[in-house]
């Protein structure tokens, strides 16, 4: 299935206005870090939080940064997925501290104190 995806993702129109590129890119860097392709997958992700960044768009520049957290953590690059995750937790547009501790997209990521602590609702908070 990743295969098919990778392949299918390869040949997308850059040509098309930024925000939809960047878009195509975010599920490419997914992909990628998935199949452990971790330079390219980081660098892809990278660029796709050019394209639309926080400064130019704070609602779809959010979803591209907190997508190069996901591909930062996934591919073992977790102080700067951190990093990220620090900074755009409980932000507007940006990471919800209750669903990160609910997605399943962030089980890997559990087994990192430094994580936890980060991502504890603050309910949850003595």
């Amino acid at each position: 299935m990743l295969e098919n995806a990778a392949q299918n993702l390869a040949n997308f129109d850059r040509n098309r206005l930024a925000p939809l590129v960047a878009f195509e890119l975010d599920t490419m860097a997914l992909v990628l870090a998935l199949q452990g392709q971790k330079s390219r997958a980081i660098a892809i992700a990278e660029e796709s939080t050019q394209l639309v960044s926080l400064q130019s768009d704070r609602l779809d520049g959010s979803w591209h940064a907190q997508n190069l957290c996901l591909v930062l953590a996934l591919t073992g690059e977790r102080d700067r997925a951190l990093e990220i995750l620090a900074q755009m937790i409980d932000k507007p547009a940006g990471f919800i501290r209750w669903e990160l501790a609910l997605d399943p997209r962030w089980d890997f990521f559990r087994d990192d104190e430094r994580f936890n602590e980060l991502i504890r609702p603050l309910s949850l908070v003595e």
